[in-house]
């Protein structure tokens, strides 16, 4: 008798857990219906540091298949960013279509990695952290068919960062609670260092580097004084880092390719790039 009501109680388990499971299914898409109605899961923007974009589960068409004007601007003057200066950002896209439902994520980054700081002005319709902002599930809906804008803040990047791109990623829903017959389009926003800056830092800092190609070192030459180096590969990851050093630094142990080294010394930041041969 109690072999029979554990036996019971086992299937009414395993009934409940794949009723759970099956609840949490999307019969259309085989994904959780609302699972990003709520933002992006992150990291797809299609830059080069996520590396990845929304089409990886809106899947039914081609990337930038869909119609509509897709931008994002800025207040930032024509002559470029000033460091530390807090500028107005806006993601916004016009006549795509009929959709009510769209969303966006959007990502700032230099050469070598994430930079600048956001500040959400609307939590009602925006979220972020660090370099990266979203929609929320207020904010998906679109004020008009086919249309929808955000804003949020954008805190420009430390000196020497140079220029920094913003990569935008928008999915034009069909409204039917599933992750297939939605549009993925992405753009990109250019914003340039205040030239007079840039100039004034490599004037101070004077520093070179040597020799580049480099094969098992490289070396720095400078008038003042150094407080670290960093080497950052192409996706925007830490290989290195030294401090306070004029010396010969090692880099035996790297793969050959493109590397970008950030300087910083007394009078500022400069980044050079590296060959590693």
């Amino acid at each position: 008798m109690k072999k029979r009501i554990f036996t019971i109680f086992g299937l009414t388990i395993i009934c409940v857990t794949a009723i759970f499971i099956a609840a949490s299914i999307d019969t259309i898409g085989g994904t959780s219906v609302y699972a990003y109605s709520s933002g992006s899961p992150g990291q797809m923007t299609n830059s080069p540091l996520d590396g990845d974009n929304c089409v990886s589960c809106h899947s039914s068409f081609a990337l930038n298949s869909g119609t509509g004007t897709f931008v994002v601007t800025s207040n930032i003057p024509g002559t470029g960013y000033i460091p530390g200066n807090i500028y107005q950002i806006t993601v916004a896209v016009a006549s795509a279509g009929t959709s009510t439902k769209i969303g966006f994520e959007v990502t700032s980054e230099s050469a070598i990695a994430k930079v600048g700081t956001v500040t959400i002005t609307d939590a009602t319709r925006t979220s972020g952290a660090g370099s990266t902002v979203t929609h929320t599930a207020s904010g998906n809906v679109a004020p008009s068919a086919g249309s929808n804008v955000w804003q949020y803040d954008w805190t420009a990047p430390i000196a020497g960062t140079g220029t920094v791109t913003f990569y935008a990623a928008y999915v034009v829903a069909n409204n039917a609670q599933g992750n297939l017959g939605d549009y993925v389009n992405t753009t990109t926003y250019v914003a340039v260092e205040d030239a007079v800056g840039v100039e004034e830092i490599n004037a101070l800092s004077s520093i070179s580097l040597y020799p580049n190609p480099a094969k098992n070192y490289f070396q720095l030459s400078s008038t003042k004084n150094v407080d670290n180096v960093e080497l950052f590969n192409l996706n925007g990851q830490k290989v290195l880092s030294k401090n306070s050093s004029l010396e010969r630094i090692n880099i035996e142990g790297l793969s050959s390719g493109v590397y970008f080294v950030k300087i910083n010394s007394e009078n500022g930041t400069k980044i050079e790039k590296l060959t590693v041969n």
